[in-house]
């Protein structure tokens, strides 16, 4: 090859150089954009659907103290004036009251719920929830309502969210106040937030249970989150996590929003998008 158009080959291949840097550039901008403006969607989906279920468990909280503090209870033993009181504004909320006689015997002394059986049921203390039993010592000590992780019910044979206060009666017998709603209905909530070709909500427990969905919580329920959130929930981290696998009863890939919960510690709530292809393509692109 004579030596002008070697130069000229040179010059040519050299002049591209810098446009071709410059698209490659452009590329991984856009790849980055692309992955911020996801990444940010679900995150701000899944502050949204945190922000709903504290609302719905700080009313729990704030009811239960307000109950457990009645003159009907620590000044005299008037359970009729809880039912009609209490048991009215608890079911404002979707919600029922039960009041459990703790000590070596524990015993439903009162119970709003309108399938309740006139016998209400006892059994030994050994025999109550670990997390029931965890909340009365919680709440005997700090003088506080908490919330206990959800459990299956006794009348109502599934999930129950409960808030749980310690109380002596006028009588002098130890007691526990619960306020409770069905696991379900933070279901339900997460379903009104749901829109078409939106995400998936979901709120994990601190054992890393799915307690409600948005939609298939049927399928869902008491299923293992997947591991890789595990971490995010220990340091109670906010953010999203891209192209990351579903619980195993679901499977997929997805884009994950994740927030905790200010009114339960450990408790987390999250949004899951499908990842789309296109964020496939890019995400060798942006490592």
């Amino acid at each position: 090859m004579p030596r002008s158009i070697r130069l000229r080959t040179i010059r040519y291949v050299a002049a591209l150089v810098p446009a071709a840097a410059l698209i490659v550039i452009a590329v991984l901008i856009n790849a980055y954009h692309y992955e911020t403006d996801r990444a940010r969607r679900v995150a701000d989906h899944a502050r949204l659907a945190a922000a709903s279920v504290d609302l719905r468990l700080g009313q729990l909280l704030e009811l239960a103290s307000f109950c457990a503090t009645s003159p009907a209870l620590i000044n005299r033993v008037d359970f009729g004036s809880i039912a009609d009181n209490c048991g009215r504004y608890a079911s404002r909320i979707g919600a029922w009251v039960v009041l459990v006689e703790t000590g070596d015997t524990h015993r439903q002394i009162l119970n709003t719920r309108t399938d309740a059986p006139t016998v209400l049921p006892g059994y030994p203390r050994d025999d109550e929830h670990a997390t029931l039993r965890a909340l009365e010592e919680r709440s005997r000590s700090s003088g506080e309502p908490g919330i206990a992780d959800v459990f299956t019910g006794i009348i109502l044979p599934e999930g129950i969210v409960s808030a749980g206060q310690y109380l002596r009666l006028a009588d002098g017998r130890d007691a526990m106040l619960y306020v409770s709603i069905a696991a379900k209905a933070l279901s339900d909530q997460l379903a009104e937030l749901a829109v078409p070709e939106g995400p998936i909500f979901a709120l994990i427990d601190p054992s890393r249970r799915i307690l409600a969905r948005s939609v298939g919580v049927e399928r869902a329920m008491f299923a293992e989150a997947p591991d890789w959130i595990l971490s995010f929930m220990e340091t109670g981290t906010a953010g999203a996590s891209l192209g990351v696998p579903g619980p195993e009863v679901i499977g997929g890939i997805w884009d994950a929003g994740y927030q905790s919960l200010e009114i339960v510690p450990g408790w987390m709530a999250a949004a899951f998008q499908p990842t789309p292809v296109g964020g496939r393509l890019w995400a060798p692109l942006s490592l």
